[in-house]
């Protein structure tokens, strides 16, 4: 395990053996434990991406969301996407 904080950037990092790591910096904050979730958020923004049971693309649920857009599945049931600046929606199931 090594834990590191460097104040003069406001960064904190936390890893623990390449299964739990959490990462935090004035611009996001990053959480993930291998396989079961991650998890990126931006604090200046309203981005958000959420893995559950997978990383990635390789998530059985996976859910993005920016100021732009918004997009979350569950494989192999369903897909949803919604364009918020062109205001269009995609359903797959």
């Amino acid at each position: 395990m090594k834990e590191r904080e460097l104040s003069s950037e406001e960064q904190a990092e936390f890893d623990a053996m390449f299964v739990y790591r959490h990462l935090t910096t004035p611009a996001q904050t990053a959480d993930r434990l291998f396989p079961f979730w991650d998890y990126v958020g931006a604090s200046t923004k309203a981005d958000l991406r959420l893995s559950l049971l997978g990383i990635e693309s390789m998530a059985l649920y996976r859910q993005e969301s920016s100021p732009s857009l918004f997009r979350h599945r569950l494989f192999p049931l369903y897909r949803y996407r919604h364009d918020r600046l062109k205001d269009e929606t995609e359903f797959d199931a």
